[in-house]
């Protein structure tokens, strides 16, 4: 074999890994990008459930046995629905890059939100009951219930994701491509 047929050889293998690593790079981009969208959806739908329920009891549009007013209780109840607008403000930062790898900053701006959004859900289920009833309406527990777990769920698949692609941009010679074809780092929510 000449030296000019194997420096060919090894050229063409060079470009078939590149393109191949390449390829792996943006696959497992997307693959974050659509984990991170399917979470961003999920806890919008959340949020929203819960401040249009917490908007309906503000109204008064529920039975007298059902909290038929929160005006006694708005010091309550105030922070949650705060929190709870706070959090898809951050949301809806995401939401509007659907296929853009996540800033640190944006996901760190959306995780203390939702920090603070769960943080006023467990202290008002961990109100003690009054003479009006229960802390929280029975259906406002179900809902939250009903969202609760395929967040949870959206949310591993979303950091395995990002693991994976954090582990393929931070490999050598992968490294390289990354640098080169301006792979940004993105993080995990908590």
């Amino acid at each position: 074999m000449s030296a000019s047929f194997l420096s060919i050889l090894l050229a063409c293998v060079l470009v078939f890994w590149a393109l191949g690593a390449y390829n792996r790079l943006v696959r497992l981009r997307g693959h974050v990008a659509r984990s991170l969208q399917a979470l961003v959806q999920q806890w919008q739908a959340q949020a929203q459930a819960v401040g249009v329920r917490l908007e309906q009891y503000a109204q008064g549009r529920e039975t007298e046995s059902q909290w038929a007013s929160l005006d006694d209780d708005a010091l309550r109840w105030r922070p949650l629905t705060l929190s709870a607008r706070q959090f898809l403000a951050c949301l809806a930062v995401l939401q509007a890059k659907p296929q853009q790898i996540a800033a640190l900053d944006d996901l760190s701006s959306v995780r203390a939100a939702r920090d603070i959004f769960e943080a006023n859900w467990q202290l008002l289920l961990n109100t003690q009951e009054d003479l009006a009833g229960e802390s929280v309406p029975p259906d406002l527990q179900v809902l939250w219930a009903q969202h609760e777990p395929l967040a949870a769920e959206r949310l591993r698949d979303y950091n395995q994701s990002v693991r994976a692609y954090m582990q393929a941009i931070h490999q050598f010679p992968a490294l390289l491509l990354a640098w080169v074809f301006g792979f940004g780092a993105t993080g995990e929510l908590g």
